[in-house]
């Protein structure tokens, strides 16, 4: 059974978010791309929070999730919309504007969505602008006259619907609605997790939440660390991996994996502190990379002692 999945991020430059993750020069290989949800475009957004930005710091302008999906979907186009669309909708609800693209990664092991999405949602209930009066101009100069000005012609009148030069409706309100702060909260976090399980198994697939009482969460590192400390963590996430799934095969009752767990979390939580301390204040040495590789193989060799087998 699979581990439902998902983050999300904020976004400061919309546009050139939904540009970059529809690029197809610029993406490993596109399976799939919407934009059929979009009433607005990101551009009307971008304008919008640039427009109502109160301090020197700019405003949030979107937000993205990412899930992963399983990869029998990229074979089913049909299929792999209808899970995608499901899981936006479940989330965001009918009257948010949302984009999305499905990607492989270059070695075509990872597929997965990326889900674009406003914080605000569409003003369905906007009041258009109307004449207050009626409007006479005058034919040759078209400035504004009088009714009874020789050549003086009515152009609109009272009640009629206000547009710019463009031809759009002009509103006495805003075209968003305020930004929706649940967004910003851990409640959140956990929902888009959550939503991914039940929709990933409404369609047929068997996922499932992280359980802290049965296993332990794997440590992210994020994009910009150094490549050395990315391999440190990825190693170490394959031994938390290799633990999962002993934990996960040898079915033992609760108290005893309880145990096991708070063991492994005792052990290991001091190695990746450092590992991560010694990267972010820029003190790595072969020294200090020898200490933490003897950490983590004594580590290792009190959890063998345990019976606590990592194959």
């Amino acid at each position: 059974m699979q581990k439902a999945f998902a983050r999300q991020t904020k976004i400061s430059n919309v546009t050139g978010r939904a540009n970059y993750i529809s690029d197809p020069k610029r993406q490993e290989n596109i399976v799939l791309h919407s934009t059929e949800n979009m009433q607005n475009s990101w551009q009307d957004y971008a304008n919008f929070e640039m427009q109502n930005q109160k301090s020197n710091v700019a405003n949030n302008q979107a937000r993205e999730i990412i899930i992963p999906l399983p990869h029998d979907l990229a074979n089913d186009e049909e299929k792999l919309k209808s899970v995608v669309d499901d899981y936006a909708k479940k989330i965001l609800g009918t009257n948010c504007d949302f984009e999305y693209a499905v990607h492989w990664n270059e070695k075509e092991t990872n597929l997965h969505a990326h889900i674009l999405f406003s914080e605000r949602e569409r003003n369905i209930e906007r009041e258009p602008k109307t004449y207050k009066r009626d409007m006479w101009y005058d034919k040759d100069t078209n400035k504004m006259a009088k009714a009874n000005t020789p050549n003086a012609e009515l152009r609109y009148k009272k009640g009629d619907v206000q547009k710019d030069k463009d031809g759009n409706i002009k509103y006495n309100d805003d075209p968003f609605t305020k930004k929706n702060s649940y967004f910003k909260t851990l409640d959140f976090n956990e929902e888009i997790k959550k939503n991914h399980a039940e929709v990933m198994n409404k369609h047929g697939y068997q996922f499932r939440l992280f359980d802290k009482e049965r296993e332990i969460a794997q440590q992210h590192v994020g994009n910009k660390a150094p490549q050395e400390l990315k391999e440190k963590i990825q190693n170490h996430n394959k031994d938390i991996k290799q633990f999962n799934q002993y934990m996960d095969d040898e079915k033992m009752g609760l108290p005893e994996r309880k145990k096991m767990i708070k063991l492994y979390k005792q052990k290991i939580k001091e190695i990746v502190t450092k590992i991560k301390d010694v990267f972010k204040l820029k003190e790595s040495s072969r020294d200090d990379d020898k200490e933490v590789q003897e950490k983590i193989d004594k580590a290792h060799r009190v959890l063998k002692k345990e019976k606590v087998r990592t194959r």
